[in-house]
């Protein structure tokens, strides 16, 4: 409604003060109904275009997001799964009882607290222990590598000794445990 009232003010303006006997009244008014409707329409090509290039930015900013996501959820996954050999080392290092008990004490809290940190390190970076001696066997989860018999139903299928620790990174498993599970022969 706008627009008509001022093409209709327009025309007014023109047709006012101006001897109407000297001017071509209608051939101006196509004229500039004819210039306002290219403003128009290139007003609306600039706002579609404006309106364009503002939706493609937010898709991209949401897309780049995305992907650096992903790159470092990748980069997790590669490099992670690397320091459970460290990991492994340090613990078969633990279990060796003579050796490390005959080192120093001071060598030895030093090195658990090593330990410690790293282990601190890699669970903040989303890397959690899976849980093995004790639970029933999951083969998601573990990796039976031998069996021993049990005298009761209730051991069946239950790990009763894990031989190498198993991880999840962000809920999926990088490495299963390996493990020993009771089996019921009755």
């Amino acid at each position: 409604m706008e627009e008509n009232e001022k093409k209709e003010n327009i025309e007014e303006d023109v047709l006012e003060g101006e001897d109407n006997d000297d001017i071509d009244t209608p051939g101006i008014i196509k004229d500039l109904r004819i210039k306002l409707e290219k403003c128009e329409k290139e007003k609306r090509e600039y706002l579609e275009g404006w309106q364009r290039s503002k939706a493609d930015f937010v898709n991209f900013k949401r897309d780049e997001v995305a992907s650096r996501k992903n790159a470092e959820t990748m980069f997790k996954e590669n490099i992670i799964p690397d320091f459970l050999t460290v990991t492994d080392n340090f613990e078969m290092a633990f279990a060796n009882k003579d050796a490390w008990e005959g080192l120093p004490k001071g060598w030895r809290q030093g090195i658990e607290h090593i330990y410690a940190q790293l282990i601190s390190v890699l669970e903040s970076h989303g890397l959690s222990i899976i849980k093995s001696e004790g639970e029933k066997f999951n083969p998601e989860e573990h990796r039976a590598i031998g069996s021993i018999e049990v005298d009761s139903e209730e051991k069946d299928h239950i790990i009763l000794e894990e031989l190498q620790r198993g991880y999840r990174l962000n809920g999926k498993v990088v490495r299963p445990s390996q493990v020993k599970i009771g089996i019921y022969k009755g």
